[in-house]
């Protein structure tokens, strides 16, 4: 039995995080969905893909599942 309000936290928050084959296919999605937004928004385009970064509780590997989305964050550069 948890004795302490933090510890029981700690304990909750294992519960919520991601094991290895999940931890892949949120990889998996990240680097898919940023592979259409830079095919979207290319080099020749002028306003091409800068970075993508996958933000929020999948990044923090909290996310609840069942795995159904992932949020990405993409910076784009202004060439006009």
């Amino acid at each position: 039995m948890t004795l302490t309000t933090a510890r029981a936290f700690e304990e909750f928050k294992e519960t919520l995080l991601l094991i290895d084959a999940q931890k892949a296919s949120v990889r998996s999605r990240r680097d898919a969905t940023a592979g259409y937004v830079k095919s979207a928004f290319p080099t020749s385009s002028n306003m091409p893909l800068d970075t993508a970064k996958l933000i929020g509780s999948a990044q923090r590997e909290t996310i609840i599942r069942p795995l159904d989305d992932i949020d990405l964050l993409a910076v784009f550069q202004n060439k006009d």
